[in-house]
């Protein structure tokens, strides 16, 4: 692709000086033969989640024309997100729409053991016995040691407190 000039006066010298203007790449295009209009539209009633419906939404208005810029402004996305979904579809076909699993450690507490823990924390610490009146970080953790035999740090507990939509700042008395 060949730049292109356009002409700006400096005005030290009152001599014209050519600038480059901006180059634009070509637009990314789905190529992957197995993914049309249809397919998509098929796996997004499959697919349960808003952001592969994101994902999909935004590689059908891509197979309708639309440019990546405008898809990105009116989904809010990066342009760098809608590349890699392309590129993804592109090499895996609709598998690449899935999401991968995050690297880390695994929580502590387990699904189950989360459910029952979000129900107490709709009690009061005393109705299990514990000496305050709301759900601080220190609590939480005897709780869990007492109840479910599960060590965590306070910080954790804290962190669980915020997840589980409870506040963590204790009253005045």
């Amino acid at each position: 692709m060949k730049a292109k000039y356009k002409r700006k006066k400096s005005f030290y010298k009152k001599a014209v000086i050519w600038y480059p203007t901006k180059m634009r790449k070509d637009t990314l295009l789905l190529d992957n033969t197995k993914t049309d209009k249809e397919r998509l539209l098929s796996y997004a009633r499959e697919t349960p989640g808003a952001y592969t419906g994101l994902k999909i939404a935004a590689l059908l208005l891509l197979l309708e024309g639309r440019h990546q810029a405008w898809i990105t402004r009116s989904l809010g996305l990066t342009r760098q997100s809608l590349n890699m979904w392309i590129h993804r579809v592109n090499e895996e076909g609709l598998k690449g729409l899935q999401s991968k699993p995050r690297p880390g450690r695994p929580t502590r507490l387990k699904p189950d053991i989360q459910k029952q823990l979000k129900i107490h924390m709709e009690q009061s610490p005393s109705y299990f016995g514990l000496q305050k009146e709301q759900w601080d970080g220190p609590t939480l953790v005897l709780h869990l040691k007492r109840t479910f035999g599960v060590n965590l740090k306070v910080r954790q507990a804290q962190y669980w407190i915020r997840r589980l939509r409870r506040n963590p700042i204790r009253r005045a008395d």
